[in-house]
């Protein structure tokens, strides 16, 4: 039997000690302890539990949340107080954006560096990386224009941040195809932490628990299968035939919208419903139907539209005019 002991553990918050013993190659017993003392009790003493609950969100950078969501609770259970119903939504909610950014944010901006090197990407045949995503079920990139990228990166000398990592122990190395791969992943992750984020800010009262939220937004991730019923609208003025005059009408306006941001595709609609002389309503309905496929989404049809994208928003205003005869 051997003893060994990880401390401190990198890439968390809390700076954990891990020690183990192993026999014949597995771990027997193991324990961790957090020995970093940060004062934070000391920190909040003789403050408001309402300061003390901002206060311990900086506990960690990855999940400030949480830590105010304990605090919270905590202060609440020593007064004797039980929250409304209605508040303890809002803090699911809040929980739950949390949860959506805080996991993209951990597993690839802090570890997955550790482990996978883009230099060694340098050397990748990309034809043999698009090979493997295959082989392996995951999306693929651009993979020759990444490696431009990394080469311009690589050109400037700043590569500092890639010291003292595992690979450089030489106990765990990739492929260079794998690592073309996975820093692909890493930098889609950076866009889609801010859409977690997005997504999540629009779900506001729409979910009582964070169960419901895969059904609330899974059509950000593929568009479903809906009844040509829902482009029907009494309040909206809309049905089958006005909601293709609609999307055939803006379809030219999203192509050329050059600002692609929340203020950018509103004021465009606004803008084009008055210049149609219609409702507001009568041009988003159908518009974010299209978009969406569902009677029922957290966001109106500019937020639903700035989340997916110029390229993707196109392809489901062209899928809806299809789906309505056009």
């Amino acid at each position: 039997m051997t003893r060994s002991v990880i401390d401190p553990i990198t890439r968390i918050e809390g700076h954990l000690r891990a020690e183990m013993e192993v026999t014949d190659g597995v771990v027997t017993d193991a324990w961790i302890s957090g020995g970093c003392f940060r004062g934070m009790e000391l920190v909040v003493r003789d403050r408001t539990p309402e300061d003390a609950a901002y206060i311990v969100q900086r506990i960690c950078g990855v999940c400030p949340v949480s830590h105010m969501h304990s605090a919270s609770i905590a202060a609440e259970q020593a007064l004797g107080i039980t929250i409304p119903n209605n508040a303890r939504i809002i803090r699911n909610l809040i929980e739950g954006a949390q949860f959506l950014h805080s996991h993209i944010l951990w597993l690839y901006n802090l570890a997955s560096l550790d482990y996978v090197n883009p230099l060694n990407a340098l050397g990748a045949d990309a034809a043999d990386a698009y090979d493997l995503a295959a082989e392996l079920g995951t999306p693929s990139a651009d993979f020759v224009g990444l490696q431009d990228r990394l080469k311009k990166f690589a050109d400037n000398g700043q590569l500092s941040i890639f010291s003292g990592n595992w690979f450089d122990t030489g106990e765990y190395n990739m492929t260079p195809e794998a690592d073309l791969i996975l820093t692909a992943h890493y930098l889609e992750a950076l866009q889609m932490q801010s859409k977690a984020s997005e997504i999540a800010a629009l779900l506001q009262a729409r979910c009582e628990r964070l169960t419901d939220i895969p059904e609330k937004v899974d059509f950000f991730d593929a568009l479903p299968d809906y009844d040509l019923a829902f482009y029907t609208n009494k309040k909206s003025k809309t049905d089958a035939a006005v909601s293709l005059d609609m999307l055939q009408k803006v379809l030219p306006k999203l192509e050329a919208l050059n600002d692609w941001s929340t203020d950018g595709i509103h004021d465009m609609l606004i803008a084009f419903a008055e210049e149609l002389g219609v409702k507001n309503a009568t041009l988003m309905w159908p518009l974010r139907i299209a978009c969406a496929g569902k009677l029922v989404t957290p966001g109106g049809a500019v937020e639903i539209c700035k989340i997916l994208g110029k390229d993707e928003t196109i392809r489901r205003v062209k899928c809806g005019i299809e789906k309505l005869g056009g």
